[in-house]
């Protein structure tokens, strides 16, 4: 459909372990999918990937969002905008076991360079096995809003920062143990 909807207008993210290349798994395609109610953004995880091993991938993944974004702001968007990733940003025990969201500064840094500027974006994500690292954020409820702080890493799998949101963040899927821990 339109702007990779369906015709129930629903947007196919990828969810844990689907196939690759997304566009081939019927998937709505990384990118903008926007629809006249609301923006749409998707990223897929080959954009940025589990194992955060790929900071040039992931530069690129956050450079297009900017030119999205910067796209909005130019036309005066007002609508909500939803970005909608796999993976979180925030740091948590997959920063430093397996490098998740080592890079996500980039990522984080598009969104609220842009919201400051006055988009209303909404970052969701889907799957996060923090083991308890993110029950500062609400576990496995995640709902975070403008002026709340939230942990970034800089860049690294074990150096981190406390960020200020200028948008809402929250999750939209699983969130539960790592290796089983706790059943």
């Amino acid at each position: 459909g339109k702007y990779g909807l369906d015709d129930s207008g629903i947007i196919c993210v990828q969810g844990n372990h689907d196939v690759y290349p997304c566009q081939e798994s019927g998937l709505s395609p990384s990118g903008n999918n926007d629809s006249d109610a609301y923006g749409v953004y998707v990223i897929h995880e080959e954009d940025y990937m589990w194992y955060n091993n790929d900071e040039t991938r992931i530069k690129k993944t956050a450079q297009k969002l900017i030119n999205y974004l910067n796209e909005k702001l130019a036309s005066g968007y007002d609508k909500p905008i939803f970005v909608l990733s796999h993976l979180p940003l925030h740091y948590s025990m997959r920063t430093i076991v397996d490098g998740d969201a080592k890079y996500a500064s980039y990522i984080f840094n598009a969104l609220n360079d842009a919201a400051q500027k006055g988009l209303n974006i909404v970052f969701m994500y889907g799957h996060d096995h923090a083991n308890g690292w993110d029950d500062y954020l609400g576990g496995a409820s995640v709902y975070l809003k403008k002026g709340d702080k939230i942990q970034i890493a800089k860049n690294s799998a074990h150096q981190k920062e406390y960020k200020t949101l200028s948008f809402t963040y929250m999750n939209a899927g699983y969130i539960g143990y790592y290796n089983n821990h706790n059943g």
